[in-house]
């Protein structure tokens, strides 16, 4: 299994995914003004899968512009695409995430989800989703979610003497940590962006 980590990186990147091998993705976003992103990954080869996780964290008035490919050429392969990411001030997010299936890429399995955070009523995000599926005896699924801090949560954690900004980052980072399966991406994340 190979395993790429990536800090703000921007333009446009391809990651290409030969026969039977497994790859994990982990891109890192975070104090930029205005970033635009385009992520394709293409799986050629039979029983290819690709794992790619975007943490983002957007601050004052920084815009991020992220289109993400799931792009399937072969039977028998994955992709999984996770978006998370936390919004402040007045942040913005505009994410288009697209799977294609071609004909002859049966018995593929795509997933595609985007959760953000919103810890600005001023904070915007968008996300759509779209499939384009030339094929039969396919699994493809895509989901979004936007929603603030959980306000009970954040009450517990206030009544065991935890400070409200504290509470805060506890349950932001426990977000985002949900998402990091690879301990080396833990590590980083912890190192640099909490």
């Amino acid at each position: 299994m190979q395993t790429h980590v990536f800090h703000n990186i921007s333009g446009v990147h391809e990651f290409i995914i030969e026969r039977e091998s497994v790859c994990i993705i982990y891109i890192f976003l975070t104090q930029i003004d205005t970033h635009q992103l385009s992520i394709t990954t293409r799986c050629l080869g039979s029983g290819a899968s690709v794992d790619v996780r975007i943490i983002h964290i957007q601050k004052h008035n920084e815009t991020l512009s992220l289109s993400t490919i799931q792009h399937h050429d072969a039977p028998h392969t994955k992709s999984t695409v996770l978006v998370k990411g936390v919004l402040y001030d007045h942040a913005q997010l505009k994410y288009n995430g697209k799977i294609y299936v071609s004909e002859q890429a049966e018995h593929t399995h795509a997933d595609q989800k985007s959760h953000t955070l919103l810890l600005s009523a001023m904070a915007n995000a968008q996300a759509t989703p779209s499939l384009e599926v030339l094929t039969k005896e396919v699994q493809c699924k895509h989901g979004s979610a936007v929603a603030a801090l959980n306000a009970t949560q954040v009450e517990y954690l206030a009544s065991r003497g935890i400070a409200y900004h504290c509470a805060q980052k506890i349950l932001v980072e426990s977000f985002f940590l949900s998402a990091l399966d690879d301990q080396n991406a833990r590590d980083y994340f912890i190192k640099y962006l909490s």
